[in-house]
C-alpha cells in the first residue's frame, strides 16, 4: 500500500451514504451469518474439502496393489500414509481457521469502517514467472480523510488471482464512488482495505463476470496440455537414457534436428507471442469500453516481463526454445529406432563397469546400468530396474544388440553371462 498527500480532491460523501450492516455498534462485533456465503468463506471451505479428499485418497492408495513397486520410482509414494495424515491436519487447520473466523473477519470483529473515495481503478499483473504472468490483481486509488480530518491518498490492493482466472474478477465499483474501507484500530497506515477486497459479503465482493466464465471444455484442454506437456518431457529424458544409440554421430539426425528446432522450438515462440498479443488487444478494448463509464481498466501484463529479467527471459526462449524442439525430435528418432525396429538381436560380450541409483530432487530415483561391449574401452549407460540390477553377481554380461530402423545400433538389454546363472 502506497500512500501520498491528497492532492485537489473534492470529497463529499452523499447523504445517503451508509456502511454495511455489519459494521453497526462497537467493536467487538459478531460476524452475521451472510458472511458464511461470501467468496472467502467459500474458498476456505473448498479447501477444506480438497485437502480432505487428497488425504482419503492417500491413505487409501496406500494399500493399493503394486503400490511399493511404484515407490522404487516415485519416492513419495513410499511415504503416501504420512502423506495422508499431513494432509487431513492441514484440512483440520482450515477447518479451525474458519471456525475462530479469523484472518479478514477481523476487520468486520474488529475494525473501523471509513468512507473512500474511488480516484483510479486498474487491473494489472501482480506477479511474473519466467516471463509469464502467474497472477493479477485489483488496485484502487481511493482518498480517505482520517480521525484528524487529513486528506490522504492510498494505493489498495485486493488479494491476488491467478491469471487464467482474471476476467472473473471486476470490481463492484465505478470512479468517483463512495465505498466503505476499513482499518484496524491504530494501524490505519498499514492496514486500510477496501471492504471489497476482503471477500467477506457477497454482496460487497469482487464480482465474477459470468459471461466470461471458462467453458469446462477450455480448462480440460489446458489440463490435457499441461499433462501432455510433461509426458512429453519425461519422454524425451527416457529415450535418452533407454533407446540412445551406441557411438551415436549426431551429425546423422542434423536434418530433423533442424526441423524439430524450427517447427517445435519456433511454433513456441510464435504462440507464446501470438497469445500475449491476443490478450494485450482484448484488455485495451476492455478498457476502452471501461474509461466512458467510470469502471474498471485494465492493463496487459508486458511480454516477457519488464527490465533486465525480460531480456534475459527472451535470450533464453529465443535459444532454448529451438534447442529443445531440436531434442525432442531426436528423441523421437531414439524412440522410433527401437521401436520399429525388426532386426534380430545380436548377442555381445560386455563387462559391468558400475550399477547407480540416483535420486532426483527427493522425488524420483532411477537405476542404471554403466556397461563396456568387448574390445572397447567406451562405457555406455542403459536405464535398467532394481530387479534387473540384482540379477548380476558379477560383471561378467552379455548385451544385446540391435540394428535399428535407422541404421543407428543399439542395446535391448544386458544380461548376466552364462556362468553368473
Amino acid at each position: 500500500m502506497t500512500t501520498r498527500p491528497a492532492a485537489a480532491v473534492e470529497f463529499d460523501p452523499p447523504s445517503g451514504f451508509a456502511f454495511e450492516p455489519e459494521f453497526l455498534g462497537q467493536p467487538p462485533r459478531a460476524i452475521p451469518d451472510e458472511l458464511d456465503q461470501g467468496p472467502h468463506a467459500q474458498r476456505l471451505k473448498a479447501r477444506i474439502v480438497g485437502l480432505a479428499t487428497a488425504g482419503l485418497l492417500c491413505l487409501l492408495l496406500e494399500r493399493a496393489p503394486g503400490i511399493d513397486k511404484v515407490a522404487l520410482y516415485f519416492l513419495p509414494a513410499g511415504y503416501l500414509g504420512w502423506i495422508g495424515v499431513g494432509l487431513l491436519l492441514l484440512a483440520a487447520n482450515v477447518l479451525l481457521e474458519r471456525a475462530r473466523r479469523g484472518g479478514p473477519y477481523r476487520y468486520v470483529r474488529e475494525g473501523t469502517p471509513i468512507a473512500a473515495k474511488i480516484l483510479a481503478l486498474e487491473k494489472a499483473v501482480s506477479q511474473i514467472v519466467n516471463g509469464v504472468p502467474s497472477s493479477y490483481a485489483i488496485y484502487a486509488t481511493v482518498a480517505v480523510r482520517d480521525e484528524r480530518g487529513t486528506l490522504t491518498n492510498y494505493r489498495l490492493k485486493s488479494d491476488d488471482f491467478s491469471a487464467d482466472t482474471k476476467d472473473r474478477y471486476e470490481a463492484p465499483h465505478r470512479v468517483g464512488d463512495y465505498v466503505t474501507a476499513v482499518y484496524l484500530p491504530g494501524r490505519l497506515e498499514k492496514t486500510l482495505r477496501l471492504y471489497s477486497f476482503l471477500e467477506l459479503n457477497p454482496r460487497a465482493c469482487l464480482r465474477r463476470a459470468d459471461a466470461t466464465a471458462q467453458s469446462p471444455w477450455k480448462v480440460a484442454a489446458l489440463a490435457v496440455t499441461v499433462v501432455a506437456i510433461f509426458v512429453v518431457l519425461f519422454a524425451n529424458v527416457y529415450a535418452f537414457g533407454r533407446y540412445g544409440p551406441l557411438d551415436f554421430d549426431f551429425r546423422l539426425a542434423i536434418v530433423p534436428m533442424v526441423v524439430g528446432g524450427l517447427l517445435l522450438g519456433g511454433g513456441l515462440l510464435v504462440g507464446l507471442w501470438l497469445n500475449h498479443r491476443s490478450e494485450t488487444e482484448r484488455a485495451l478494448e476492455r478498457s476502452q469500453h471501461a474509461r466512458p463509464e467510470r469502471r474498471m481498466v485494465e492493463h496487459p501484463a508486458p511480454f516477457l516481463g519488464t527490465g533486465w529479467h525480460r531480456w534475459l527471459v527472451g535470450a533464453l526462449l529465443v535459444l532454448g526454445a529451438p534447442f529443445l524442439g531440436a531434442l525432442t525430435v531426436l528423441c523421437w528418432c531414439f524412440m522410433a529406432n527401437a521401436w520399429l525396429d525388426t532386426s534380430a538381436a545380436r548377442q555381445v560380450p560386455a563387462k559391468v563397469e558400475e550399477m547407480t541409483q540416483t535420486t532426483h530432487a527427493f522425488l524420483f530415483r532411477q537405476y542404471e546400468l554403466e556397461f563396456s561391449l568387448a574390445g572397447s574401452a567406451t562405457r555406455h549407460k542403459l536405464w535398467s530396474t532394481p530387479q534387473e540390477l540384482g540379477a548380476f553377481t558379477s560383471e561378467a554380461a552379455v548385451a544385446h544388440v540391435r540394428a535399428g530402423r535407422l541404421g543407428w545400433p543399439w542395446v535391448e538389454k544386458v544380461v548376466p553371462a552364462a556362468t553368473d546363472r
